[in-house]
């Protein structure tokens, strides 16, 4: 048996998709008050309702509460903050209940501030994008920037999914966004160069540093705006990119799951490391796809049976607005049932409408 206990995050659909295709999991969830719509969910045994501004201490006495009375086998995070709060808390958590390996607190901190990270990538020899941090933005401190830049938030409070990042194309924008950050708490600001090209994102299960799982893909549409993430993607072998996530995960002595964001540099033919996600990512369900199922690898790990070598194939899959896309350029494809069923998240609905349904009465009643 297997509790999530922020099952309110975002990519939880996903994960519970990807336990749902064991009939021997069962799955109990917490979720807040506005997620209540999971009590619906044919693959969920049972549903614990907690207030949204629960803290994390007090969500930890209510996993303890839940194993206990449930008789949970294992825990299984999913957001960063509860990640990183159970990764230096683990002691309290009962003694006889098992927790999916997590990442070390220190490289999960370092991951999630992105000035730190571009400093472990300088150091370990890592390539990623040009950096520039200052703590005194004014023009005649960065004059020598080259255009375009982004700017980068850094702080763990950052929402994530590409929000804040700005393209800068000329000193003027640079100025204002100086102007406009200059209450960060902590007065250092990240700029980091502009690199043309596509984006590479690489799944991982690791344990010690060592990865034992992994799905590659690239961005086959172009389409996402603002950095959000892709909409479109075609899984594939690279040997190159798996080498450099490789050297990445050992130097943070990485455990559990993390999604790796890399850029092909089209005019220079390199490949750069641009971040870690410590959670799970919102392409799961074509990892799924292609053949590695990460939720169910990551208990089974954490339970210390043999995982064997994982295999998957390379294929395309998209979420609905890259199907959406698609459909624009290339109408017929609606009637391409069985394409739909087998390269899109479709199957997935169908197989737990009901939650469907009443996600769709909840923002119904909202707009109300």
């Amino acid at each position: 048996m297997v509790l999530i206990p922020d099952a309110g995050a975002g990519v939880f659909d996903r994960i519970l998709y990807c336990l749902a295709q064991s009939k021997d999991t069962e799955i109990h969830v917490i979720v807040n008050e506005k997620k209540q719509f999971y009590r619906h969910s044919r693959f969920i045994k049972t549903v614990t309702i907690c207030p949204l501004e629960i803290t994390n201490e007090e969500l930890q006495l209510k996993i303890n509460d839940l194993c206990e009375k449930l008789g949970i086998d294992i825990i299984l995070p999913i957001q960063e903050s509860l990640i990183h709060f159970l990764s230096t808390n683990k002691e309290l958590l009962p003694k006889n209940v098992k927790i999916v390996d997590l990442p070390p607190s220190n490289s999960l901190s370092t991951v999630t501030n992105k000035i730190a990270f571009s400093k472990h990538l300088e150091n370990n020899n890592i390539s990623g994008p040009l950096s520039y941090v200052t703590s005194d933005c004014k023009l005649s401190n960065i004059e020598n920037l080259r255009f375009p830049l982004l700017f980068k938030p850094h702080a763990v409070t950052e929402t994530g999914m590409g929000k804040g990042i700005v393209l800068l194309k000329e000193k003027g924008e640079l100025q204002k966004i100086c102007n406009e950050e200059t209450n960060n708490k902590d007065g250092e600001f990240l700029f980091q160069e502009y690199i043309a090209g596509y984006d590479i994102g690489c799944g991982v299960l690791c344990k010690k540093g060592e990865i034992i799982a992994h799905t590659i893909q690239k961005d086959i549409l172009g389409d996402k705006r603002n950095f959000a993430p892709v909409n479109g993607i075609q899984m594939i072998h690279d040997s190159e990119v798996l080498s450099i996530v490789a050297r990445l995960m050992k130097s943070l002595d990485w455990n559990g799951v993390a999604q790796v964001d890399l850029i092909y540099d089209i005019a220079k033919d390199r490949i750069l490391v641009l971040e870690v996600n410590g959670r799970y990512w919102s392409t799961l369900l074509a990892s799924l796809r292609a053949g590695v199922n990460f939720p169910s690898l990551a208990i089974q790990s954490a339970l210390g049976n043999e995982l064997g070598e994982k295999h998957y194939s390379e294929m395309n899959y998209y979420n609905l607005r890259g199907f959406k896309f698609k459909m624009r350029k290339k109408p017929w494809i609606v009637l391409a049932f069985r394409h739909i069923w087998n390269h899109t998240p479709i199957r997935y609905f169908f197989k737990d409408p009901m939650v469907l349904f009443a996600k769709l009465i909840s923002r119904a009643n909202s707009v109300v």
